[in-house]
C-alpha cells in the first residue's frame, strides 16, 4: 500500500507536537494526504 503521508512529513510533525505542542504541522498533512487520497480514488471534492 501506497501512503501519500511521508515518513518526513510525519517525524516532523510528529517533532512539532511532542515539542512544541503544535498541531498545524500534522494537520496540514493530513489534509493534504486527505485530498490525494480523494484523488486517487476518483471522488470528487
Amino acid at each position: 500500500m501506497n501512503s501519500h503521508f511521508g515518513k518526513r512529513d510525519y517525524i516532523l510533525s510528529m517533532l512539532a507536537f511532542y515539542e512544541l505542542g503544535d498541531v498545524r504541522l500534522a494537520q496540514a498533512c493530513f489534509i493534504d494526504a486527505y485530498g490525494r487520497s480523494l484523488d486517487r480514488l476518483g471522488v470528487r471534492r
